[in-house]
């Protein structure tokens, strides 16, 4: 939960400081911030995932990064709740690359407007 609230709060931040100095295409880029740290939890919960495939040689389930704990929180687990936010966090990866592709569509025919 920590990690989602901190990157909702990083990429408008992003996005503002982004619009404020000019730069060409800010929403794009905002979202393009949201697909890298999207990936970066993915990356983060699937190796958390392959990690506790064998609990009994690890001792049961455990988080393994600090991604996926700011992810998951520290109240531990099971294999199930680490393969639903994986899913999860997949969905929203391939959410924010469609929404991508359509803001910058968006973006793209704003500019031809305005010539």
């Amino acid at each position: 939960m920590v990690y989602l609230v901190g990157s909702i709060v990083f990429i408008l931040v992003s996005v503002l400081v982004m619009k404020k100095v000019d730069v060409i295409n800010p929403f794009s880029k905002g979202i393009l911030l949201g697909i890298v740290l999207s990936l970066l939890a993915n990356i983060s919960l699937a190796e958390n995932v392959a990690y506790n495939l064998q609990p009994e040689e690890n001792d049961g389930y455990s988080i393994r990064n600090g991604i996926a704990r700011w992810v998951l929180g520290d109240d531990g687990g099971m294999l199930v709740e680490f393969k639903s936010a994986f899913i999860t966090s997949t969905y929203f990866t391939l959410l924010f690359l469609v929404l991508f592709v359509v803001v910058v569509i968006i973006e793209t025919r704003i500019i031809k407007n305005k010539r």
